[in-house]
């Protein structure tokens, strides 16, 4: 993957009550971002084990994936024609016990053009991994921009 292909790591680190609320990491195209493109996917690894609390909750989804060091969480933000997969909201529940640290890449979407062609139809199950466990989730989900 060429540097132009993905964002810097994001090192971040959550104390006791820290939490994120829940957001999309698919951006609003401004001219300042239009040169790399929308994030298309994000890779979450954690770097250490949360005794209590911490896990990143997909509440579209259904699902939360609990931090264990040395794991990650992979998901596309986009469907293939560009627009945002709503499914993909997403935060971080408050730590309870412990510490978390975690490190984000994003990919961007121009250096992936070849690769992530337009479809004519957006897929309606998702595929999940988390924990180990993969997991489907065929529901349709109705868009809406928050």
């Amino acid at each position: 993957m060429r540097p132009s292909s993905a964002e810097e790591l994001q090192v971040a680190s959550y104390a006791f009550g820290g939490h994120y609320e829940v957001h999309m990491d698919a951006l609003r195209l401004t001219s300042e971002t239009m040169d790399r493109g929308d994030r298309i996917a994000t890779f979450m690894f954690y770097l250490t084990d949360v005794e209590k609390g911490g896990s990143t909750a997909f509440p579209m989804a259904g699902v939360a994936a609990r931090p264990v060091k040395g794991s990650a969480v992979f998901w596309n933000n986009l469907f293939s024609s560009g627009n945002p997969d709503e499914r993909t909201w997403h935060g971080a529940c408050p730590v309870i016990m412990g510490e978390k640290w975690v490190a984000n890449k994003w990919i961007r979407y121009f250096d992936q053009m070849q690769t992530h062609q337009c479809k004519s139809q957006q897929p309606s199950q998702m595929d999940f991994k988390v924990n180990g466990k993969k997991l489907k989730f065929k529901q349709p989900v109705v868009p809406t921009r928050r």
